[in-house]
C-alpha cells in the first residue's frame, strides 16, 4: 500500500482482525520518508534500520502479503515491491486488493477486486488450498497489511 491510502488500508486491517487474522506489521502509523535529513544520514537512522528490520520480520511471520492498491486509478510501487519480491522470494503467497498497474512481475499475485474475493483466497489459504487456476502463486496461510 502507500501512505496516501491509509484510511481505506485500517478500514481493511480491521476487517481482517475482525475476520481473526493476525496483522503482523501496523506500517502506516508513521511515514518515515518525510524525514528531511540527507538521504545517507537517513538510510543510517536508527529509525529507518529498525523499521526496514520490522517490515523483513513482518512478513517472515506473516503467511501471507496483501498488497493493498487504489481504488481508483493505479499507483507505482516502491518498497512494496521490494516487500512483494521478497514474500515471493520466501514461498509466501501475495494477494491484492485495488488495482496495479499492470507489470509482468505480478503475475504471481493473486489479486481480488473486492473483499468477498479476497475472503475467499484468504480462506484457501488457510485451508492449505490451491488459488484458482489463472492466478499463479505459492501458498501458505495468514497476512502482513505490508508495503510502503
Amino acid at each position: 500500500g502507500s501512505f496516501d491510502n491509509t484510511e481505506y488500508i485500517e478500514l481493511l486491517a480491521g476487517y481482517l482482525r475482525n475476520e481473526g487474522h493476525t496483522i503482523t506489521v501496523n506500517w502506516w502509523y508513521h511515514d518515515f520518508k518525510v524525514d528531511t535529513r540527507p538521504d545517507d544520514e537517513w538510510y543510517q537512522h536508527w529509525q529507518i534500520v529498525d523499521v526496514s528490520k520490522r517490515n523483513f520480520k513482518g512478513i517472515d511471520d506473516a503467511d501471507a502479503l496483501i498488497l493493498v492498491g487504489p481504488q481508483i486509478g493505479t499507483k507505482k510501487f516502491n518498497g512494496a515491491n521490494v516487500e512483494l519480491g521478497y514474500a515471493i522470494g520466501k514461498g509466501k503467497p501475495v494477494l491484492s486488493i485495488g488495482n496495479l498497474e499492470r507489470s509482468a512481475m505480478y503475475v504471481p499475485v493473486i489479486k481480488c477486486k473486492t473483499l468477498y474475493e479476497l475472503r475467499l483466497e484468504m480462506t484457501k489459504i488457510m485451508m492449505g488450498q490451491e488459488e484458482a487456476p489463472a492466478q499463479g502463486g505459492p501458498q501458505e496461510e495468514n497476512a502482513q497489511g505490508g508495503g510502503h
